[in-house]
């Protein structure tokens, strides 16, 4: 705040110098700010924006709103504030003056109708389109919309172009602005995290994965959706609008959302995109970095579609344990079924099973070695020969964990679920539902091409898929038939499991050492066993945690939480940290597991059935200290690695064995713990954690955001009083 007003009394100064003023705004949104003036004129609105060199830069920037001084008053629909103050004439753009770039990456219109929604500070009134129209290519504007760069909407371009905004984008600026000195005072006084910013759109569309024509869910037209291109603490805003004729949400797995679970994007922490309707997600990847992705929590749509990669590069100052790679690639892995998302769901609401899938994917693709056009076709990756390349492999199948190897090439294993990993070097890796792995590939073998291979494991059918590498300048022959042969067991598995170690040196998002957090050396305050299940309810098939199947109410839990409602939706711990002896029968509830802020606990997976698990906790990174087939007794914590154990967000608990990591629950908010196969946690097999704090202070969580849709039964109460410092 010292610092806005210090540039606020520049700003006065410089008019007084200047002799003829003009009135402005500095205009602010309810959560977020623009680094930038906004000026009413009696015919139009224009705005204000910095000068700027580089065109990758924006001086101004996107800042966080600080408190309110006596200053600034409250418009009238209660989202903005402003404080007029004079500045001079001279330092107003001409229109003539206004130099429109490609790219603009502003959704004026497009929609029928207003828009100004379409990317979250269109509140501030900057869109409207006069004069000096340019009508720019609709790719600029996340496929569909059509993008004016007007006099008027430089600003807004500046939002979404260019460092700050839609990747690939360039952006708009204007040729005579503020003096540079004035902007370099501007971005100390409010310097941010930069913002990208994304519109989608989501919709149906039939394609042919395996060969048959079905009903998949696009994100602009695409399968898999669009990738997420990121850097630490990048402030990430998606404005989804939802064109299904059902509910939709999306959640970012493995993204901690530290204080925000209102924008984790499941069922228990906010209500559902109504058909027709658009939300904002507004999160930051927070001191994170690694491969990750997104995909839907509704229903069983992920098994749809709607899925997409999501990556956290290291800032340019942290050191990376790798040099950088030639070049960066998304894989995208799972198993498929040929039957739409919505017979699917008929069939387990029915009480039956999925079974088996009918094929597996390579970002949205199945193909089998030696199809004709293999010679042919263009490859779904391409290196050059003697440079190195980084592939982030994620799982984002629905049930079947994927073993997955390139044709002739080691992969060096260099991160894992957002860690950075010692760098042993595979053949293959298992990679369980939910995980994503990176590993370095050089290209140090013939010019020819190559088969990537994903393979089904721990089943007693065979599911593969191949996807094409080419070296520059390869031939137009078709790879060698002969793929490397996938392992057999899980007993490999858990062997590679444990050949895993997190890098100690290594910095993440922090230039300070990932060792440097000593886990293995904090008491343990609470233990709790988790032990999942298989049984019938009413002669319908239920998974179970504990003996009970969870069941989502129509009030999420997190808004029953905070608006004071617990008692008309949900009743805490029904469940105990211990599983029964015995489960005669699965009970139907919701279950909300109480958890004390900041507690050091050790949680442990045990599976009594005879097909392997994946676990994922929503919030939190934790570590992976141990993994055994039998029981687990108090007496297994000696084995347990309490040195270089890899932190991550997903874990696989083998049949008839068990999992147990430790984790800080520093994270305040609504948690899912959830099954990643899709039918187990649909059918049951999930619940969460409540992480409250109880000085219920903006340092520890967020308040409720303002543009949060509410349902059910806190439709209609009054909003409790925000969090404060």
């Amino acid at each position: 705040m010292v610092g806005l007003r210090f540039v606020i009394i520049l700003l006065l100064i410089l008019a007084e110098a200047h002799g003829e003023e003009e009135s402005f705004r500095v205009v602010l949104s309810d959560t977020k700010m623009l680094g930038s003036l906004a000026m009413d004129r009696v015919t139009q609105r224009s705005s204000l924006a910095s000068s700027v060199d580089d065109e990758e830069e924006s001086v101004f920037g996107f800042l966080e709103r600080p408190m309110m001084a006596d200053e600034f008053r409250e418009d009238g629909d209660g989202r903005h504030w402003f404080a007029s103050i004079n500045v001079p004439k001279e330092i107003i753009p001409d229109k003539d003056e206004f130099e429109p770039r490609d790219g603009i990456g502003v959704k004026i219109k497009g929609r029928g109708g207003d828009s100004r929604d379409a990317i979250p500070m269109a509140q501030l009134e900057l869109l409207e389109a006069h004069g000096n129209s340019i009508e720019v290519g609709k790719d600029s504007c996340g496929g569909n919309a059509e993008c004016p760069a007007t006099y008027s909407s430089y600003l807004a371009a500046v939002a979404c172009g260019g460092k700050y905004g839609i990747q690939g984008n360039t952006m708009v600026r204007a040729a005579s602005l503020l003096p540079l000195v004035v902007s370099l005072l501007l971005v100390a006084a409010w310097a941010e995290d930069p913002y990208l910013f994304f519109t989608w759109n989501v919709t149906y569309g039939t394609i042919s994965p395996l060969g048959t024509p079905q009903q998949v869910i696009l994100i602009n037209g695409q399968f898999p959706g669009p990738n997420i291109n990121s850097t630490t603490n990048n402030n990430i805003v998606i404005n989804v609008f939802n064109n299904l004729d059902e509910p939709f949400l999306l959640t970012w797995n493995g993204i901690q959302q530290r204080k925000n679970s209102w924008m984790d994007g499941t069922p228990g922490a906010q209500c559902p995109i109504a058909p027709g309707t658009n939300f904002t997600y507004h999160f930051q990847v927070k001191d994170q970095i690694g491969s990750f992705f997104y995909f839907p929590t509704t229903g069983i749509h992920r098994a749809g579609g709607g899925f997409g990669g999501l990556r956290v590069n290291s800032r340019l100052l942290i050191p990376v344990p790798f040099d950088d790679p030639e070049d960066d690639y998304t894989v995208l892995v799972g198993d498929w079924y040929n039957k739409d998302h919505k017979t699917l769901q008929r069939l387990l609401d029915s009480g039956r099973t999925l079974a088996r899938p009918t094929g597996l994917l390579i970002n949205g693709e199945s193909r089998k070695v030696g199809e004709s056009d293999d010679a042919t076709r263009k490859p779904l990756f391409t290196m050059k020969e003697g440079k190195t390349y980084r592939y982030r492999i994620c799982n984002v199948g629905l049930r079947n964990s994927i073993n997955f190897r390139i044709q002739d090439h080691p992969m060096k294993l260099v991160e894992m679920d957002g860690s950075h990993t010692v760098q042993n070097v595979y053949e293959s890796l298992d990679i369980h539902v939910g995980q994503c792995l990176s590993v370095l590939v050089t290209a140090n073998q013939q010019i020819k091409r190559y088969y990537m291979v994903a393979s089904s494991r721990f089943t007693k059918y065979d599911l593969s898929s191949v996807a094409l590498v080419g070296y520059e300048g390869a031939p137009a022959e078709a790879p060698s038939p002969a793929l490397p042969p996938p392992p057999t067991g899980w007993a490999w598995s858990l062997n590679q499991f444990r050949s895993f170690r997190w890098n100690l040196t290594a910095s993440a998002a922090r230039p300070n050492p990932q060792g440097s957090y000593h886990y293995g050396g904090i008491n343990i305050t609470r233990t709790i066993k988790i032990a999942n299940t298989a049984g019938t309810v009413d002669g319908k098939l239920r998974y179970a945690i504990n003996g009970v199947s969870f069941v989502n109410p129509t009030t999420p839990i997190k808004l029953a939480e905070y608006f004071g409602a617990t008692d008309k939706v949900f009743k805490y711990d029904i469940i105990g940290d211990e599983p029964p002896a015995t489960v005669n029968n699965l009970k139907l509830d919701t279950i909300v597991v109480n958890a004390t802020f900041r507690n050091y606990v050790e949680i442990v997976f045990e599976n009594h059935e005879k097909s392997i698990q994946s676990w994922h906790i929503d919030g939190y990174s934790f570590f992976a200290v141990g993994m055994e087939p039998g029981k687990w007794t108090p007496a297994s914590r000696k084995n347990y690695n309490l040195l270089d154990a890899v932190s991550r967000h997903t874990i696989q608990v083998y049949p008839k064995s068990w999992s147990a990591i430790l984790l800080t629950l520093d994270n305040a908010g609504m948690w899912s713990v959830r099954s990643n196969a899709l039918e187990r946690q649909y059918l049951g097999q999930q619940f969460y954690f409540s992480v409250l704090s109880p000085a219920r202070s903006l340092r520890d969580e967020y308040s409720l955001p303002e543009n949060t849709p509410l349902c059910g039964i806190v439709k209609d109460l009054p909003l409790p009083p925000p969090y404060t410092i």
